[in-house]
C-alpha cells in the first residue's frame, strides 16, 4: 500500500495522445496520508479518495483533472502552500480552506464550471497569488483581508459587476472582460500592473497610482485621457487600442521618461498633439493602426528612441522626416499616402520592416532606389547585428516584396561546417 509514500508525481507527456494510467470504475480508492507533494496531471477521478488525509500536503497539483471536488468537509491543511487546479473544467466547488493558513498560491485558471469562491479565502492572510482566469461562470467573489496578496486575476467573468475589496499591497490586478463600470482609487493605490482589457462598460479612465508600470485599457469605453497621466513617472506601457470612443489625447507638458510603448490601434483619435511626441522622450514603439490620423507632428523626428512605427490603414497623406533610430515602419493600405519626407539615411536604417503595400498613390521612385541599396547591403554583408535578422520590404500592390533572413555564418551546422 506504500503507507509511507511522501512524493508522488504523474507527469503527462503531451507528445502522447492518451493517458496510460487506468483506474477501476469506482475511481481512486487510496492515497498515502503521508504525502507531502502530489502532482497528478489529468487526474482521472471525480475527487480524492474519501479517506485521504491532506494534513502533510505542501503542494497539490491536479492540472487538467476531471475532479469535481477535492474532498468533503474541513481538513487540517495547515502545511499546504500551493494548490494548482489549472484547467480542471469539471470542478464545481472548492472545499472549506479556512485551515490553509499557510496557503500562498491558488491557481484556478480555466476552471470553467466553478461558480463561486468560498468565503473562507478571506481568512487566508498569507495568500499572495489568486488566479481565476477563464473562470467563465464565476458569479461572486469574497472580500479578501490578506495583507500580502500581490496578484489577483479575475477575467472573462461577465457576472462580476463590482470591483472586489482587496489588499492595499496589490501589485498586479487583472479584471479583464468583466462587467465592471469603475475601479475605485483605493484599489489602484499601489498597483504596478493593471489590466481592464475588454471591460466594455468601463467609461471612465481609472485613477491610478504613481507606481503603475503597465496599464491595459484596450477595448474599453473610455472617452478621454486625463492630463494627469503625464505625472505617472513609472509608466512604461499604455495600451488603449480598440477604444473607439477615445477621440483625443491631452497635451503633455512634462517629460514622460519611462513610457516606451504606446498602443492606440483602432481608437477614434484624429491627431497627435505635438507636445506628446516632444515630451515622450523614451518612446520606442507607437501603434496607430486604423486610426483617423491624417498627419504626424514634425516633432516626431526628434524622438531619438523611437524604433517602431505602425500606421496601417490610416488616411495619412504625407510622412514627415522620421528619427534615424527607426528600424520598423509599417504603413500598408494607407491609400491616401502620396509622399514621404524621409531621408535616404533614415530609410537605409530600417532593417526590420519597411512596408508600403497597397499605398497606390505613393511615389515609388525614391523607395525603389532605397530598395536596391538595401538588397546590396543584405547580400554583401555576411553577418550583421544579431545571429538571426529579418528584413521585410513591401511596396505598393505587392509590386515588390522582399523578406530576407540572415543567419549567423559563424554558427556551426551539425556536420561541423559553418552556415556560409
Amino acid at each position: 500500500m506504500m503507507d509511507g509514500l511522501r512524493f508522488l508525481k504523474f507527469y503527462f507527456n503531451y507528445s502522447f495522445d492518451k493517458d496510460k494510467i487506468l483506474l477501476p470504475p469506482t475511481g481512486l480508492e487510496y492515497l498515502s496520508n503521508k504525502l507531502v507533494y502530489l502532482r497528478w496531471d489529468r487526474f482521472p477521478s471525480k475527487s480524492l479518495p474519501q479517506n485521504f488525509c491532506a494534513e502533510h500536503l505542501v503542494e497539490l497539483n491536479l492540472r487538467e483533472s476531471k475532479v469535481e471536488k477535492l474532498w468533503t468537509g474541513v481538513q487540517d491543511i495547515g502545511n499546504l502552500r500551493n494548490i494548482v487546479l489549472f484547467r480542471s473544467e469539471y470542478l464545481t466547488e472548492l472545499p472549506d480552506l479556512s485551515k490553509a493558513k499557510n496557503l500562498v498560491c491558488l491557481n484556478l485558471v480555466g476552471c470553467s464550471s466553478l461558480t463561486e469562491v468560498p468565503s473562507s479565502l478571506q481568512h487566508l492572510d498569507k495568500l499572495e497569488v489568486l488566479d481565476l482566469d477563464y473562470c467563465y461562470n464565476l458569479r461572486s467573489f469574497p472580500m479578501l483581508d490578506s495583507k500580502v496578496l500581490r496578484v489577483l486575476v479575475i477575467s472573462r467573468c461577465l457576472d462580476i459587476t463590482k470591483c472586489p475589496t482587496i489588499s492595499q499591497n496589490m501589485e498586479k490586478l487583472v479584471l479583464e472582460e468583466t462587467s465592471l463600470k469603475e475601479v475605485p482609487q483605493s484599489v489602484t493605490s499601489k498597483l504596478e500592473y493593471l489590466s481592464l482589457r475588454g471591460c466594455s462598460k468601463l467609461t471612465k479612465f481609472p485613477e491610478i497610482s504613481g507606481d503603475i508600470e503597465e496599464l491595459y485599457l484596450n477595448k474599453t469605453a473610455i472617452t478621454e485621457v486625463p492630463s494627469s497621466i503625464q505625472f505617472v513617472k513609472k509608466l512604461r506601457l499604455l495600451d488603449m487600442s480598440g477604444c473607439s470612443k477615445l477621440e483625443s489625447l491631452p497635451e503633455i507638458t512634462v517629460p514622460m521618461k519611462s513610457l516606451t510603448i504606446l498602443m492606440l490601434d483602432g481608437t477614434g483619435i484624429k491627431e497627435i498633439p505635438s507636445s506628446l511626441f516632444k515630451h515622450m522622450i523614451s518612446l520606442q514603439s507607437i501603434f496607430l493602426r486604423g486610426t483617423l490620423i491624417k498627419e504626424l507632428p514634425l516633432s516626431i523626428k526628434d524622438m531619438v528612441c523611437l524604433s517602431q512605427l505602425t500606421l496601417d490603414r490610416t488616411p495619412i497623406k504625407t510622412l514627415p522626416e522620421l528619427p534615424p533610430s527607426l528600424m520598423s515602419l509599417a504603413a500598408p493600405h494607407c491609400e491616401s499616402l502620396e509622399t514621404t519626407m524621409i531621408s535616404t539615411i533614415t530609410f537605409s536604417r530600417l532593417w526590420d520592416v519597411l512596408n508600403f503595400a497597397n499605398c497606390f498613390k505613393l511615389d515609388q521612385k525614391p523607395l525603389t532606389e532605397v530598395m536596391h541599396l538595401k538588397i546590396q547591403v543584405l547580400l554583401l554583408t555576411p553577418y550583421f547585428f544579431s545571429p538571426f535578422r529579418a528584413c521585410f520590404i513591401a511596396f505598393l500592390k505587392c509590386d515588390f516584396c522582399l523578406a530576407v533572413w540572415r543567419d549567423d555564418p559563424t554558427r556551426q551546422n551539425s556536420n561541423g561546417s559553418t552556415g556560409e
